[in-house]
């Protein structure tokens, strides 16, 4: 296997994922966590060539050994090409071979066969699903049971916790009994409530809450680590005093406490979310410009063309503003209503002429006014980093506006990297507000 730090990376060098296991057709699942493959050479196959999986609890942990996927996706014949849909709910394959005849209800001798990912919640095999389930996934809870490792879907994760009750409690409930905000959420509100469903075992439950990921997973009543918020409590939500940080991860716990002479502790999975972030983008802005050269106009330093998806910007012009070199040269945004600005990020002209010509804004004046007719000049305007004249160039000049009100801001460039030609331009800027923005609605 070849890996890549981003899709945009080079690929590293190849390992070989397992000792001992042969295959052909592999295919990893989106989150990376599974890996399916054909092979006809380990012990336990039904025939030819088989199905078989290997999982894995996180992208850097070991793969498990390969289990046989099995009736009725595998057969006596041959299977194989598998692959996984992006969100993990079926498996796709073709079934058979040239010297084959079909697959029972297939049509040919390579058909394409898909089948559901459904999660197996009938864990004592009596027909049901009902609270005596639970009782069996409360019995291997915190244990790597395949047999009640149900949660998250499709695949689980490898041991029993509170994904899996979440899984086996909406197959009976018919409610979504994940813990919110969901694992991964992002721009989650500051003042959150954490919420969760109860489960039939519970009288009370302890709730742990904090930044790093390792004191949350290791901590417990004895050892609570500063995380351990609430102890004990019988309702099903926890709500964090004051505001949460802005724009941070937050890992977060609850745990069941079982009823009785001597409660039993059941510990929960850890789960991450963060939170808004305290500036976004601008996203409704007018740009005009002194001048322009053909139709590299103001408006390509705000519409987002020729940045790539990791924001890295294209050495072409038509990408950019240009100026037509007369003095002065300004360009100038006006966003829809007034707004807290809290940074400014420049992509500077990007031309691959650049580094010997220097067109790119180096000296720049920058004013700001929240009506267009009364100005006030930001102090302490740094130096326009100059471009490098390559693709994939990020924002490199990123300037503090404190919070200051506006709803247009002006950049006169004083002085190109070149100081010879008149012309000059910006390939990309981005104004970010902060959130007090939503409190300055002013026309």
């Amino acid at each position: 296997m070849a890996t890549r730090t981003t899709r945009d990376s080079a690929w590293k060098e190849s390992k070989v994922l397992t000792p001992n296991v042969s295959g052909e057709y592999p295919a990893i699942s989106p989150d990376g966590l599974l890996l399916l493959f054909s092979s006809s050479s380990l012990p336990g196959g039904l025939g030819g060539l088989d199905i078989w999986m290997m999982a894995r609890v996180t992208r850097d942990g070991d793969w498990s050994a390969p289990v046989n996927l099995g009736p009725p996706l595998n057969s006596e014949g041959t299977e194989r090409r598998p692959w996984i849909s992006y969100d993990g709910s079926r498996v796709l394959f073709t079934s058979g071979a040239p010297f084959e005849g079909p697959r029972p209800g297939g049509v040919g001798s390579a058909d394409v066969w898909q089948a559901l990912v459904l999660p197996a919640c009938d864990l004592n095999n009596d027909g049901n699903v009902d609270e005596k389930d639970i009782l069996v996934m409360q019995a291997h809870w915190g244990q790597a049971d395949p047999s009640c490792d149900i949660g998250p879907l499709p695949w689980g994760d490898g041991i029993v916790d509170t994904h899996d009750l979440a899984v086996l409690m909406k197959a009976i409930t018919g409610l979504d009994a994940r813990p919110k905000p969901l694992a991964h959420a992002v721009e989650v509100p500051r003042d959150v409530i954490l919420s969760w469903m109860s489960a039939p075992f519970a009288q009370s439950y302890d709730v742990y809450l904090g930044t790093s990921v390792a004191d949350v997973n290791s901590a417990d009543r004895a050892h609570p680590n500063g995380v351990l918020v609430s102890q004990d409590q019988p309702a099903t939500a926890y709500d964090p005093p004051g505001l949460l940080d802005f724009g941070r991860t937050y890992w977060w716990r609850v745990d069941f406490v079982s009823a009785g002479p001597v409660p039993v502790v059941y510990k929960g999975a850890v789960v991450d979310f963060t939170t808004e972030p305290f500036a976004r983008p601008i996203t409704s802005i007018i740009a005009t410009a002194s001048s322009l050269q053909g139709s590299s106009g103001a408006e390509k330093t705000v519409d987002g063309s020729g940045l790539d998806k990791s924001d890295g910007h294209s050495t072409d012009a038509k990408d950019m503003w240009w100026s037509s070199g007369k003095f002065p040269n300004w360009i100038q945004y006006e966003f829809n209503k007034v707004y807290m600005l809290h940074e400014l990020w420049v992509w500077n002209f990007n031309l691959s002429i650049e580094p010997y010509m220097g067109f790119g804004a180096k000296t720049v004046k920058i004013e700001y006014s929240t009506d267009g007719t009364a100005w006030t000049p930001l102090a302490n305007v740094p130096e326009f980093a100059q471009a490098p004249g390559k693709a994939g160039y990020t924002a490199d000049t990123k300037i503090s506006f404190g919070g200051v009100p506006a709803k247009f801001v002006k950049l006169t460039i004083e002085k190109n990297w070149g100081g010879k030609a008149p012309q000059t331009g910006l390939s990309e800027v981005r104004f970010l507000a902060s959130q007090d923005a939503a409190a300055a609605t002013q026309p």
